[in-house]
């Protein structure tokens, strides 16, 4: 991957395990050597995904483990309705939405380090 191309917000060194802007990586990116470029990758943000089912059952297995449930059948959820699933699923698909609930995951492809920065005045 060229720096040249790289448009996220945020880049990842796979090296100090840290992010930084992608405005600052490229601020600084002329004045390092090559070496200090390598292990740099482009990250893509992932919108968080909160599963109903997953979460419901996590919630009745936990008030399990701290004894406020007794009937361990009901810590199955199969009695639960689809219709209340897809429910609680819009619910939070919609707090996911309004917190902007994001995680950032780096992209598979490195930025090389042999490529100078060729405008360096658009950051």
């Amino acid at each position: 991957m060229d720096i040249n191309r790289v448009k996220t917000e945020f880049c990842s060194s796979k090296l100090d395990g840290y992010s930084i802007l992608t405005d600052d990586l490229k601020e600084k990116w002329n004045s390092l050597k090559p070496h200090q470029r390598a292990g740099y990758y482009p990250q893509k943000e992932v919108v968080v995904r909160i599963d109903a089912k997953t979460l419901l059952e996590n919630c009745l297995v936990d008030m399990e483990e701290q004894n406020e449930l007794t009937d361990s059948n009901f810590t199955h959820i199969d009695g639960v309705g689809k219709d209340n699933l897809k429910k609680m699923q819009k619910i939070l698909n919609d707090i996911v939405k309004e917190a902007h609930l994001t995680n950032y995951e780096i992209v598979d492809q490195e930025i090389d380090p042999n490529v100078d920065l060729e405008n360096d005045n658009d950051c």
